[in-house]
């Protein structure tokens, strides 16, 4: 079972830790608070559909303890892919106040959609928001990869359609085709990734409006 992270419950960010926080978003203050609003929203959004009916209380209280680890004990995050940890801590913050709730008298109406003794709609609704997600990034790759330039399009296709067992003798022969080093073949590889993710997320965040 995956190890529990020492939280301390009761800890409020500073202003020193809010700070510190912003800056570990972005070296840049004015996207940095865009990011934050972000990540609230989106621990928001995670907590609903885990059945909190304290959304902000515990969205907040997860920024918070991250905060902490961040600041005060050195947590190393990734600054590409760090919203899984915040999520996970608002799930541990959410486990929390069920767990305090345990012995008060509720009736079952009020008990959270994961006691409840019947079919669990957040649980399929979060599970069709997975769903439709995915087959919208399936959908925008697509799109991109058409609007790629052909040359572009093949070269990377080419480059990732090999089974991991014919990666390196695929991609050898490809650069050597192509009259360049296969360093020079991944450099172009990545160019072309990045040019696929900036277009996809642009996709992404123009669906959701």
């Amino acid at each position: 079972m995956e190890a529990r992270p020492t939280l301390k419950k009761d800890w409020v960010i500073t202003g020193d830790a809010f700070e510190k926080l912003l800056a570990f978003l972005d070296a840049d203050r004015e996207r940095a608070a865009v990011k934050y609003e972000e990540l609230r929203h989106t621990l928001i959004r995670y907590l609903s559909f885990h059945g909190s009916q304290r959304l902000e209380e515990h969205a907040d209280k997860a920024i918070d303890r991250t905060a902490k680890k961040i600041t005060d004990e050195g947590l190393q995050l990734d600054r590409e892919n760090y919203t899984g940890y915040f999520c996970k801590v608002a799930k541990y913050v959410l486990n929390e106040h069920w767990d305090e709730q345990e012995n008060s008298p509720v009736s079952l109406d009020e008990l959270p959609s994961r006691r409840q003794p019947h079919h669990d709609p957040v649980e399929e609704q979060l599970r069709n928001l997975e769903r439709i997600e995915k087959e919208r990034t399936s959908e925008c790759l697509d799109c991109c990869l058409r609007n790629l330039p052909i040359a572009k399009r093949e070269l990377i296709l080419d480059y990732y359609r090999a089974g991991s067992r014919e990666n390196i003798k695929r991609r050898s022969s490809m650069a050597g085709r192509r009259d360049m080093s296969a360093n020079a073949l991944r450099i172009q590889i990545s160019r072309i990734k990045k040019q696929l993710e900036a277009c996809v997320n642009c996709c992404l965040k123009d669906g959701s409006r």
